[in-house]
């Protein structure tokens, strides 16, 4: 990211931060205290990378120091969405790490064989010794002075006002999208903000911490501590399960299939967190959450494959696509799913619920599909079989064949959805002239949805229609409904949020959320 990039990222940040802090309450510090501390970390942060930046050109000859101050620049970068969160204690450790950095950086310039390599590039020692004193002063003099001073402030803001997350007292609004990167749904309170079929969810919550460290799979038999295949043994190891973060950005190319056990988190919040060569499966287990992930080119399968029983899992803010089989599935006799807040595109197969007709144990499957957006498939977004699918909230782009299918007598609400049309205008599989053996057993039902670009629906009344006294269905507690955002804005909104979202898109998500 360029030094100009970074400049509006940082405005955002400031910006979003003021909007954001309107809403919400804190004890000990005021809105407007909190809003001018925060907004002098930023501005040090910012004087920091400006320094880094100057130091560049000097350091010329030594390549771990360069190679150090971009990771700096990564990390500071890093700390702004923290401090956009209110992790206050994960934006503390990150300039721990920053100072160290520099630290050995400055030990490294200032030693004398380093000193002798840089002068032996120069005829005169005056201009080397130039060089390296503009090094040290940009380095030592100002960007660790602007990374302690940024340090103070986030630990005095810690002091003087302690945060009621988690407390019974703790105001948490639970929208539906921003409440996963907000403070009351910081850190293992993820839980809080889950919505539909699978509120309630815990995951690894009250399991063990674990920090993927290591991209490698290298040996998915013995997988090495530090890697993710090793986070992913450790799920209901004590009868708690395992809650796995990211020590940074990873590309992680997986040689096998990844089974994800019960009780189980794969939280990728900070972070730009790629999965890839084979998928995610969730066999027969239950309490498993995955959150701002990317999940895409996975050869012959689904990205994730959720079977066998599985219950109780949360899908959401996750990036999906090209896989053969198709994106997200949920079948044989799963149940209590939620899917949310997902950017989901691929050139057929979309969501698949429900795999086969003769799959009655599928009769019990409950999905929520949740303002996710679906984008530039063929068909299955979702196509449903048995159980029933409240589709709610969620934004739909050129589609091919269909957006929303069903067969064997499920039940689908489709509700306040925007379909825009692209190659083809009808959402359901719909076809005036079909033959006998389309199957018409399912029932498919628009309400409050919005038409844009041609677009229409045919509602499939089924074998057992259901009536619109009937919806929303009857989730665990009322709390648990999904809230609606205005269909009138959804696909802005939505182009901000969907997916996995981290640096500058986490600002732009949470300045779109803002504006609501």
């Amino acid at each position: 990211m360029g030094l100009f990039q970074q400049l509006v990222f940082l405005l955002l940040i400031l910006l979003a931060l003021r909007l954001c802090h309107a809403t919400r309450e804190f004890s000990g510090l005021s809105d407007a205290q909190r809003e001018l501390m925060e907004r002098d970390i930023v501005i040090n942060l910012e004087k920091a990378q400006q320094n880094l930046q100057k130091a560049a050109p000097a350091v010329f000859s030594d390549e771990d120091c360069k190679a150090q101050m971009s990771n700096v620049l990564g990390i500071l970068a890093r700390v702004e969405t923290f401090l956009l969160q209110d992790d206050y204690a994960g934006a503390i450790q990150q300039l721990s790490i920053a100072k160290k950095i520099l630290g050995e950086c400055n030990t490294a310039l200032e030693a004398s064989h380093v000193r002798t390599l840089l002068c032996t590039f120069f005829t005169k020692s005056v201009r080397c010794q130039a060089h390296l004193s503009q090094a040290l002063l940009y380095l030592t003099g100002q960007a660790l002075t602007h990374v302690d001073a940024a340090t103070n402030l986030l630990n005095s803001l810690v002091d003087k006002d302690k945060l009621k997350v988690g407390s019974t007292e703790a105001p948490c609004e639970v929208d539906g999208t921003v409440c996963q990167f907000s403070p009351c749904g910081q850190g293992k309170n993820l839980p809080v903000c889950a919505l539909g079929f699978a509120a309630g969810v815990v995951g690894g919550a009250n399991g063990l911490a674990y920090v993927v460290t290591n991209p490698q799979d290298d040996d998915p038999k013995i997988p090495v501590p530090g890697t993710l295949r090793y986070g992913v043994s450790l799920g209901n190891s004590d009868g708690n399960g395992v809650w796995i973060t990211f020590a940074g950005n990873m590309t992680i190319f997986l040689q096998e299939m990844l089974w994800i056990r019960s009780m189980t988190t794969i939280d990728g919040r900070g972070f730009n967190v790629t999965i890839t060569g084979r998928n995610l499966v969730l066999g027969g287990v239950s309490n498993v959450i995955l959150h701002n992930l990317q999940i895409s080119s996975v050869g012959e399968s689904d990205t994730i494959h959720i079977y066998a029983g599985s219950k109780k899992i949360w899908v959401d803010h996750v990036s999906s696509w090209d896989a053969r089989l198709g994106l997200v599935s949920v079948l044989q006799g799963s149940t209590d799913v939620t899917i949310s807040n997902s950017l989901l595109t691929n050139p057929n197969f979309n969501m698949l619920l429900g795999a086969s007709d003769a799959d009655t144990e599928d009769k019990i499957m409950k999905v929520t599909v949740y303002r996710n957006w679906f984008k530039d498939s063929t068909q299955r977004m979702p196509h449903c079989r048995w159980g029933y699918c409240h589709v709610v909230n969620n934004l739909y782009t050129n589609w091919g064949y269909y957006a929303i299918g069903g067969r064997v007598n499920a039940k689908i609400l489709s509700d306040n959805n925007v379909f825009v049309a692209g190659r083809r205008s009808e959402v359901t599989p719909w076809f005036s002239l079909h033959g006998p053996e389309f199957d018409t057993t399912a029932t498919i039902t628009s309400s409050n949805d919005l038409f844009l670009n041609g677009s229409t629906f045919h509602q499939f009344m089924g074998v057992e229609p259901m009536s619109l006294t009937e919806v929303p269905p009857a989730y665990p507690t009322p709390d648990h409904n999904p809230p609606i955002h205005s269909t009138s804005t959804l696909p802005q909104f939505l182009e901000q949020c969907a997916g996995a979202i981290f640096g500058d898109s986490l600002a732009r998500c949470m300045f779109a959320s803002s504006k609501v």
